[in-house]
């Protein structure tokens, strides 16, 4: 039911009073559209950005899993990295310190670096972690972005994993 109060002046209500005429979506659509295209070139970096992070935390962190595998389970451990694929791959050995570089055997699969493929990653060593958690081989990993972005994660002697 609709309430018609001229003195009050409230009009009545036109039966088109709700709804969007073909004009003003058309403006809306041109406007929001206008704005995406300014926008996106950033939202594009920004999200280069953040892989490039991701992929960094998530590289130290399965770091720090293999080293605390190798304190857990008394065995020595190394993490290989193949720059071609962009996985790395943990491998165990059992017996005791020192562990050496050589007679791993890989403990799982090779996991990638980044799910979409688009971080390179370079080593300087293959580490090592002993049966204490110490790193028998420190190494430096270099993970690069298509931008050029770089970010290292480094194994140090005495096992510490540090994000730079």
């Amino acid at each position: 039911m609709r309430v018609h109060l001229p003195m009050l002046g409230i009009p009545p209500t036109s039966p088109r009073a709700s709804g969007f005429s073909l004009l003003e979506l058309t403006v809306v659509v041109a406007v929001a559209g206008g704005l995406l295209a300014v926008a996106f070139p950033r939202l594009a970096t920004f999200a280069l950005h953040y892989r490039l992070e991701g992929a960094t935390q998530n590289l130290a962190l399965a770091l720090q899993r293999v080293r605390l595998r190798a304190i857990a389970e008394g065995k020595c451990f190394q993490v290989t990295f193949d720059a071609t694929a962009g996985t790395w791959q943990a491998g165990t050995k059992s017996g005791a310190t020192p562990c050496g570089t050589s007679g791993f055997t890989n403990d799982g699969v090779a996991q990638k670096v980044d799910s979409a493929g688009r971080i390179a990653i370079a080593s300087t060593a293959n580490p090592v972690f002993d049966t204490r958690g110490g790193a028998e081989t420190a190494a430096v990993i270099t993970l690069t972005a298509p931008d050029s972005t770089v970010s290292l994660v480094a194994v140090n002697a005495a096992g510490r994993i540090n994000v730079q």
